[in-house]
Order: structure tokens, then C-alpha cells, then sequence
């Protein structure tokens, strides 16, 4: 019997091939994320995903966005505070080639400032246990996630815009019009984050960039360093805000570009920070699988 793991999001779809002892045998990776998936056509896209792999008997667990209202099968999301067990109780399935397909809700948070995630639980999952010690996690991306971690359960979490600010900004603002190219800048995206992190106007800080280029005192090829490090800095005064500084180091779970971007802005603003393995993902989903032997 295959055991298999999905990770389906948004914009792209990755699978992982379990040997028994819960590591990775082989793993793939496609552009065909639910985006880009007509609906009806999930099921198709699988089987050829999984070609060789999705054998009678299997049992396929599946997160991210394909468990999303715009995706294959809606999950319901969990309230926080949340364990594995908790995430274990609300798993959606569904046979397919005589395989067992094992949907993972998302998780949420009610209240008078409302949150969602799907896929992100997942890779919480798989991070290393830490006993009883508090953490937190920042999940850089699209929508960035920090999430606090208590006693082995998933607390609570704050979700930012900062990719896809970042993402408009440059393609749709006057700001992104003044900017020359998206070269990387060390020096102006530790400006940028030193700024966000102290400054309670981000909204007049944003306008400050195309206005430095304008007086001379930003060049139009730092723009979009600058941005990105005044998005980041803001966020990561937002996130300290949220859940205070933490004990130990911060863990950073994401692409490795993207955490080290993360890792440079938290180390310049004084805080301990460590990246995380960037196989969480497969991690988590082996637990879920073990969940539901």
C-alpha cells in the first residue's frame, strides 16, 4: 500500500512518495495549481499527477487550497486552538481508484477579528515538536503567517497581505511606475525594514518611496528593495505586537529566498530567528497519514 502526500495549492501542486519509515522516496511538482484546474477536472489531474504511484489500496492525504471552497472537496476550518487530534476528527474522504483520499481541514479563528488558513497547518505539523515551550512562527508568502504555538497546539495566528501588497504595489500603483527594475538592494531592504518596524505610518511611508525618488534621495533602482523591506518591517511590528517578543528564537517556515529575506530583516531589528527545514510540508502530511492508519 502507497501512502502519498499532496500539497495542492493556489499556483502549484506537489507530491510526496512515503517510504515506511515516513521519509521521502519521491516526490514531484506541477504549475497546475487549483487556479488553474476547470472544475470537475481535479480527479483527472490527480490520477495523471500520481500516474505509477496511486495504486489500489492507497491512501493519499491532501492540503492546501484543493480543500478550499474554490477548490476539490471544501473542508470545514477548525477552530483554534487546535491539535493534530483536533485536525484528525475533521478530515473529509473520498474513494478514487480504489484509493483512499484523506482531506485536511483548514484552520480558523472567530471573534471580532476573524482569520483563515489552509495548507499552513500542515506545515505546522511538520515542524520539530518542542515539548511545552511557547514559539512562534512566521510563514512568509502571498499571505503571510504568524502563528503562536503552545504546548504542542496551534494557539492562534494573524494573517498579512504583504506579498500580494508588495505584488500590487509594484504592478499597480504610481509607486512601481517610479521604479527601475527589482534588482535586490541589501542596503535599501534594511532601510525599508528598519522604517516599517519603527513607524506607526506605514500608509505615508509607502507614498515616502516615490517621493525620495522625486527629491533625489532614493534611487529608482532601490524602489522596490525598499518596499519590500518597509512591507516586512511594518508586518513584523504587527506580529510582535500580536503574540510579544518570544523566548527563544523566531522560526521562519517558507521558500528559502523568501526566509532568508525574513531572517535578514528580523536579525537587523534585534531579533533571534532561525529557518526551518523546508520539508515541513511532507513532514506534516506523514502525520497526518499516521493519524489515520
Amino acid at each position: 500500500m502507497n501512502r502519498i502526500g499532496v500539497d495542492w495549492g493556489s499556483t502549484s501542486l506537489r507530491a510526496y512518495l512515503y517510504a515506511r519509515d515516513g521519509t521521502v522516496a519521491e516526490q514531484r511538482s506541477d504549475r497546475r495549481g487549483i487556479r488553474f484546474v476547470t472544475a470537475g477536472d481535479f480527479e483527472a489531474v490527480l490520477r495523471e499527477f500520481l500516474a505509477g504511484w496511486l495504486l489500489p489500496g492507497s491512501k493519499v492525504a491532501l492540503s492546501g487550497m484543493v480543500t478550499s471552497r474554490n477548490g476539490w472537496v471544501e473542508t470545514p476550518y477548525v477552530d483554534c486552538p487546535a491539535r493534530l487530534e483536533d485536525l484528525s476528527k475533521s478530515l473529509l474522504t473520498r474513494r478514487v481508484a480504489d484509493a483512499e483520499l484523506v482531506f485536511v481541514p483548514g484552520l480558523c479563528r472567530r471573534g471580532p477579528e476573524p482569520d483563515v488558513m489552509r495548507g499552513e497547518e500542515t506545515q505546522l505539523l511538520g515542524l520539530d515538536p518542542a515539548g511545552d515551550r511557547e514559539r512562534i512562527v512566521v510563514m512568509p508568502g502571498t499571505h503571510s503567517k504568524w502563528v503562536l504555538l503552545r504546548q504542542g497546539r496551534i494557539e492562534s495566528f494573524r494573517t498579512c497581505m504583504t506579498g500580494e501588497l508588495y505584488e500590487l504595489l509594484l504592478a499597480h500603483s504610481l509607486i512601481g511606475r517610479i521604479a527601475e527594475g527589482v534588482d535586490f538592494s541589501e542596503a535599501a531592504f534594511v532601510a525599508g525594514a528598519e522604517r516599517g518596524h519603527a513607524s506607526a505610518t506605514p500608509v505615508s511611508d509607502l507614498f515616502g518611496a516615490r517621493a525620495g525618488v522625486l527629491t533625489a534621495s532614493m534611487r529608482a533602482g532601490d524602489v522596490a528593495a525598499y518596499l519590500s523591506g518597509l512591507l516586512v518591517g511594518n508586518e513584523i511590528r504587527e506580529g510582535i505586537a500580536a503574540f510579544g517578543a518570544p523566548a527563544g528564537p523566531i522560526e521562519i517556515v517558507g521558500a528559502r529566498l523568501l526566509g532568508e529575506r525574513y531572517a535578514q530583516a528580523l536579525r537587523q531589528l534585534g531579533l533571534s530567528c532561525r529557518i526551518a527545514r523546508e520539508d515541513v510540508a511532507a513532514r506534516g502530511l506523514w502525520r497526518v497519514l499516521e493519524a489515520v492508519r
